[in-house]
């Protein structure tokens, strides 16, 4: 199960902290959709658990305002889907 944590965004820099909240180790997908509807696929293997840690900051360098944030795609399990979403207000 993993989850979107956190979101920090400071000009172009924006900062989403995902975390592990089960056992198994799965690759993250992140969808972010900008306020001009385009969107930016993350993308990374499971190979950022590999230390046992159970956050991952994902940096997004990006001028474009942030709208939100998706976690998760079709082929990746996950218990609860309800913490895998993100409004950027």
């Amino acid at each position: 199960d993993l989850a979107i944590a956190r979101y920090n965004a400071k000009g172009k820099m924006k900062q989403v902290i995902i975390e592990s909240k089960g056992k198994k180790p799965l690759p993250i997908d992140l969808t972010v959709t900008y306020a001009d509807e385009s969107k930016e696929k993350i993308h990374r293997s499971i190979e950022v658990w590999e230390k046992g840690n159970k956050t991952v900051l994902l940096n997004i360098n990006s001028l474009k305002k942030i709208k939100s944030l998706y976690l998760g795609s079709t082929h990746i399990p996950d218990v609860n889907k309800a913490d895998n979403s993100y409004e950027v207000k």
